[in-house]
This record gives structure tokens, sequence and C-alpha cells, in this order.
């Protein structure tokens, strides 16, 4: 049984939490507009929004999904309620969802694909090189328990 690419990111990311640290869980609302719970206590949670971004290494553009072209409605980081985003690229890269917004806002895209994923998506596509900055990533030797620094300070901006 394969894994849709969702739901592969979602593991990993949720793997990486827990190792962390965190209890995590699955959102499993109808329609959810976040992908993981990650909490350490009843004062500290946070929201996360998984993007899997398998194409980015090989175009060398990162995909941020904003609109649903065939529902014709908010999708992506215009819909989320998350507090934190990853996006997986050769690695999960976190950022707050106000800094990414915030970038997309500021920056414009180097191309904007109207169909693109699922052919469901209009997409704005940025260099990998001008978004990475925005982003925080572990390298190989950190421990992951400076991820509970990385969200705390994402979610304080």
């Amino acid at each position: 049984m394969s894994f849709h690419k969702g739901k592969l990111g979602e593991s990993i990311v949720f793997d990486l939490l827990e190792k962390a640290g965190f209890s995590c869980v699955y959102n499993a609302e109808k329609n959810y507009k976040y992908d993981i719970l990650a909490y350490l206590n009843d004062d500290i949670s946070y929201k996360i929004e998984v993007k899997n971004d398998e194409y980015s290494l090989q175009s060398g553009n990162v995909a941020i999904e904003n609109w649903n072209t065939k529902k014709d409605k908010k999708s992506g980081l215009t819909s989320t309620n998350a507090d934190i985003w990853c996006h997986i690229i050769d690695k999960p890269y976190f950022t707050s969802v106000k800094r990414l917004k915030s970038f997309c806002k500021d920056n414009k895209p180097f191309k904007k694909v109207e169909r693109g994923g699922d052919k469901n998506a209009r997409l704005l596509i940025y260099k990998i090189e001008k978004i990475k900055p925005i982003f925080y990533s572990l390298e190989e030797d950190e421990n992951v328990i400076h991820l509970k620094e990385i969200l705390e300070e994402l979610v304080c901006e």
C-alpha cells in the first residue's frame, strides 16, 4: 500500500516532532485547516501545516499553494489556521505562517501555475535560494530538541 505524498510528509514531521518531545495528533476534522497538532503541555501547542514538495529539488523552485482552482476558494497558505508552516524540500523546513504570508505579499513569485499539484491548485513559485532564508531547519548533527526552541521563536515573532 503506497502512502499519498502529503501523508508521507506529515508522517516525517510527526515523527520528528515526537523525537523532540512533543505529543502529536493528526487533525481529523473534515475541513481541517492544519495537519498536525503538536503540544508539550496545556500551555504550549502548535498547529502545523505540512507541504511535501517532492518536485522542488528537481526544479530548483518551491511551490506555495494559495487557491483551489476547481472549487474556486482559498486553500493552502490563504486558508490555513496553522501557526507553523513546514515545507519539505530535501528535509523539513519550518517557518511561521505569518512570516510566509508576509514573504509572499512582499515578494513577487518567479511564476504562477494555475493548475498545479493535483490540477486543482494555484501555486506561487519561488526560487529555493530566494525563499529558503525565511525557513529554519535542523542540520544533520543537531539534536531534534532544538526544534522546541525553533517553534517557540517562530510563534513569538
